[in-house]
């Protein structure tokens, strides 16, 4: 089978990865399990040009190299394509690569793809932005924007920068006011944090284990958080990052195949961890089965094989 490798050299590489970017060592993983490949490492401003070079070539696979907001921008453009999508985790948080169950290490990653499978997984929407993994608004977007401002502007570091950012954000600790619309009913929400994603997963994929959960059910994880004080959303916070987090003491969990968000003026929005500053009212939906991506094989997930070796 034939990879065509697109990394995006401005993600959130560790120490300990970045050597892999380098394009021949990468191709060079492929080639060790008797697969070709070509890889390109492009800047953000390349990215779009790399992904429709890469859509035009005539591989079988284009694997999407990076954080969850390079995946976003290669999902975006492969939905409906035909052509399948793999990830290689070169970012910081690796949402997405995690709820396909992909390790974190490049060598074994590359190694558990060219054993895979391809499964269809739902492409989500708002307000005409595609996202593949997590929306959030509330305290999250304000951390995020306060973590940016530090690395980008001051040049701090990141274990530091989002350290401060997340005090910075509880202290500020925004209660939003929202009307929700789903499913033909209509409510007043208060709360600090709405997340909307793919599966409960995207609560925390690095803790939770829901194996039920699915990337293809057609509906989102709509979570609300009951948490009206800083504390109690950092308690609840600590519980998801030690995989004891308690769904219906901290959040309200709905599944909407679509719903309609309205507030009073325009807010920062996060789609697979990139903020977008959007007006409301926020329509949200989902494309089901959209996007064709090869994850690691599992058992009792059905899909389409792709294993073996080819020259």
């Amino acid at each position: 089978m034939k990879f065509h490798i697109v990394v995006n050299r401005a993600s959130g590489l560790s120490r300990g990865e970045a050597d892999k970017v380098d394009p021949t060592g990468l191709e060079g993983l492929f080639a060790g399990h008797g697969h070709a490949a070509r890889c390109v490492v492009v800047g953000p401003d390349g990215l779009d040009a790399g992904l429709d070079a890469a859509m035009e070539s005539g591989a079988d696979v284009v694997v999407v190299g990076g954080g969850d907001g390079t995946v976003r921008a290669g999902a975006s453009r492969l939905a409906g394509s035909g052509k399948a999508m793999a990830v290689l985790p070169l970012g910081t948080m690796n949402y997405f690569a995690r709820l396909c169950g992909l390790p974190m290490n490049v060598e074994d990653a590359v190694a558990a793809l060219v054993k895979g499978m391809i499964r269809p997984v739902d492409m989500l929407e708002v307000n005409g932005r595609s996202f593949v993994s997590h929306s959030t608004i509330g305290i999250h977007p304000l951390f995020v924007r306060q973590r940016l401002f530090l690395q980008r502007k001051r040049g701090w570091a990141k274990a530091p920068a989002m350290a401060w950012a997340l005090a910075r954000s509880l202290a500020a600790f925004p209660i939003m006011r929202l009307t929700l619309e789903v499913e033909g009913r209509r409510e007043i929400l208060r709360t600090p944090y709405l997340l909307a994603g793919n599966t409960a997963m995207t609560l925390n994929p690095l803790t939770l284990d829901m194996p039920e959960e699915r990337l293809d059910s057609g509906r989102m994880a709509l979570f609300v958080s009951r948490r009206h004080h800083s504390l109690g959303l950092v308690l609840a916070v600590l519980r998801s990052l030690l995989g004891r987090v308690d769904l219906e003491a901290d959040f309200r969990l709905l599944r909407p195949a679509a719903f309609r968000l309205d507030f009073a003026r325009a807010r920062h929005v996060s789609l697979d961890g990139e903020l977008f500053k959007l007006e409301p009212p926020l329509d949200y939906r989902v494309h089901p089965r959209a996007l064709a991506v090869l994850m690691p094989a599992r058992e009792g997930r059905g899909g389409e094989q792709f294993a073996g070796r080819s020259s």
